[in-house]
């Protein structure tokens, strides 16, 4: 028996006019690669209409997964449904400073085969320096608090 996920479960994303389906797909397996071995672009055309056809939006993929493949697979899949879509991507933490994250940017998009990505995260590993340069280049914020990491339990 086929199960379809609900079209009605989406959660807004704070104040923005994004709407999340309840359940997201992580994409960092498509396009294959080195870890993934080959993956043929029909699986993933099939999956990613099947998923949008029962209500699941939301795709979340890196400009490191597969060097760039897993976005450019996506993108190729979503041509024709990108407005049914919420992709996520993240940048590295090594490429925010401000004179590489635009660039970086454009080659996600150009990538994706798209001129927005609803979501642009920071890559782990996240530190307090990589935010405050990533919201920095955004002009999001001209400074952030600064972040103190919790010790471990074997640190007390």
């Amino acid at each position: 028996m086929e199960r379809s996920f609900p079209n009605h479960e989406k959660n807004t994303i704070g104040t923005s006019r994004i709407e999340l389906s309840a359940l997201g797909m992580g994409c960092w397996a498509y396009g294959g690669g080195s870890y993934w071995g080959s993956q043929a672009q029909r699986d993933v055309n099939d999956i990613v209409n099947h998923a949008l056809d029962q209500g699941l939006s939301c795709f979340d993929t890196a400009e490191v997964y597969n060097n760039g493949a897993s976005e450019e697979s996506l993108g190729i899949a979503l041509k024709g449904r990108r407005h049914q879509a919420v992709i996520g991507s993240k940048v590295s933490t090594s490429n925010v400073k401000p004179q590489t994250l635009r660039q970086h940017c454009e080659a996600s998009l150009r990538r994706l085969g798209t001129d927005y990505i609803d979501i642009y995260m920071l890559h782990w590993p996240v530190n307090p320096k990589a935010i405050c340069i990533f919201l920095t280049a955004l002009r999001l914020s001209p400074a952030l608090p600064v972040w103190k990491r919790p010790s471990a339990p074997w640190q007390s």
